[in-house]
């Protein structure tokens, strides 16, 4: 699998950190990939 290299800010890297640290997520990848497939959904 390819590595992607994304600068999104403050804001998100919290976030995302946040979210992984509650258990919800396994890591920062699953979160960007559950967020991505919500946006195609659409």
């Amino acid at each position: 699998m390819e590595t992607t290299r994304l600068s999104l800010g403050e804001y998100w890297e919290v976030f995302i950190k946040n979210e992984v640290s509650s258990g919800r997520y396994g890591s920062d990848s699953d979160v960007v990939r559950d967020a991505l497939r919500a946006v195609e959904e659409r």
